[in-house]
């Protein structure tokens, strides 16, 4: 049901919204405010009494009590009616995050990058949003590490989410050339599930991630371990570092092992 019909059966029932209540106690403290004002100018035509005075000022002390407390009392109530509730009505966190995820599987980034923000304007602290949101931003820019990183850290301390999380990190990670990172997150997504696929993209899995431990392996100079990695991937090539021969790709010969494996990486990067 609608806000609109929803108010409109509350009223048919007799049962008071909460704006009228409100407005209702605005305007008795304006009021109340008005008569004072008009009692304190009558007052100061007459000479008082010091019993008078006494009581005049108890009661100003007393009036004023009431009124702040008042006046506290309707920020509490305008603050709680404006805060945002997830009744589960249609709009709430978990509606969000599911938008964001359909739009992300289609390759809709930046819709689902959208619906991840709405879900935060809701609850900041919802992880899958966090998380859902950081992964949107590696796939729109990748030179938004910093933000998608600060996101994605925030499912790292739930077991539901951390190794979605961390191989989002282990992305970022290299993107930042923070290679010891890379390796780290790399390896805990893999020891964790070593045939790991993710379910919202299923062009990552596993093979993305051996992928990017070679290139941080190549770019570290730890060839041996390079080569090791991509045979992990694919073994489609028989090169040996020892074997000039072997060096070669579709026809064409390298001139060097470091050459032959650059080769091999980017023609899987083109290929996964």
């Amino acid at each position: 049901m609608n806000t609109a019909k929803m108010t409109a059966k509350r009223l048919s029932k007799g049962v008071e919204t909460m704006p009228s209540r409100l407005f209702r106690t605005l305007n008795q403290l304006n009021i109340d405010l008005i008569n004072r004002l008009k009692m304190r100018q009558n007052t100061q035509k007459l000479v008082l009494s010091p019993s008078a005075s006494a009581t005049e000022s108890a009661y100003d002390r007393d009036w004023g009590r009431r009124a702040l407390w008042s006046l506290s009392l309707l920020l509490l109530l305008l603050t709680l009616s404006a805060c945002p509730k997830n009744n589960g009505g249609g709009d709430g966190v978990s509606d969000h995050n599911k938008a964001g995820w359909n739009h992300f599987t289609d390759g809709n980034y930046a819709d689902a990058l959208g619906e991840f923000d709405l879900a935060l304007d809701l609850d900041f602290y919802d992880v899958e949003a966090n998380v859902g949101k950081g992964w949107s931003l590696i796939m729109l820019d990748n030179t938004a590490i910093t933000s998608a990183s600060s996101y994605l850290q925030k499912g790292e301390d739930d077991e539901n989410w951390i190794i979605v999380a961390r191989a989002g990190l282990a992305f970022t990670s290299y993107l930042a050339k923070e290679w010891s990172n890379s390796l780290a997150y790399i390896d805990y997504v893999l020891t964790q599930d070593a045939t790991f696929a993710f379910a919202k993209e299923n062009s990552i899995d596993y093979r993305d991630l051996l992928l990017l431990k070679a290139k941080v392996e190549y770019l570290t100079k730890n060839y041996s371990a390079c080569w090791e990695t991509l045979q992990g991937i694919t073994s489609s090539y028989s090169g040996s570092a020892d074997n000039k021969s072997s060096w070669v790709i579709a026809g064409v010969t390298y001139p060097t092992w470091q050459a032959y494996l650059a080769e091999i990486l980017y023609l899987l990067s083109e290929e996964l």
